[in-house]
């Protein structure tokens, strides 16, 4: 939720413009949970997580350009089914790969959320 605050106050800032910042979101690891439907089948099926709610923020901040790139290595290494993602989340072949790409490449800037 802080992440999610965060994004939301970055895009205040800029109008929520998304021609004035571009927000990418990568989640690997225990990240991605908080981009699926639900968490049956999952290393974290028995984890209380606002899904709903985080869907509804996730889904409004997309409005404005965010996006949410999901970890196929992550994917693949837990048996995750992708179906259970969100509709507005796209899978890249890695996520630390893309991390690599948006800074060298796409001149992005790396914020770790804690």
């Amino acid at each position: 939720r802080t992440m999610l605050r965060n994004i939301g106050n970055h895009l205040s800032v800029y109008d929520f413009n998304p021609m004035k910042i571009k927000i990418v979101v990568v989640a690997h690891g225990p990240g991605v949970k908080f981009f699926m439907k639900d968490l049956s089948g999952s290393p974290w099926e028995k984890e209380t997580i606002k899904i709903q709610e985080l869907y509804e923020e996730e889904k409004s901040l997309s409005m404005y350009g965010v996006e949410y790139l999901i970890c196929n290595i992550t994917l693949q290494r837990l048996k995750l089914d992708a179906s259970k993602l969100h509709e507005f989340t796209k899978i890249v072949p890695s996520g630390v790969g893309i991390v690599g790409h948006l800074q060298a490449v796409e001149r992005f800037a790396y914020i770790k959320v804690q």
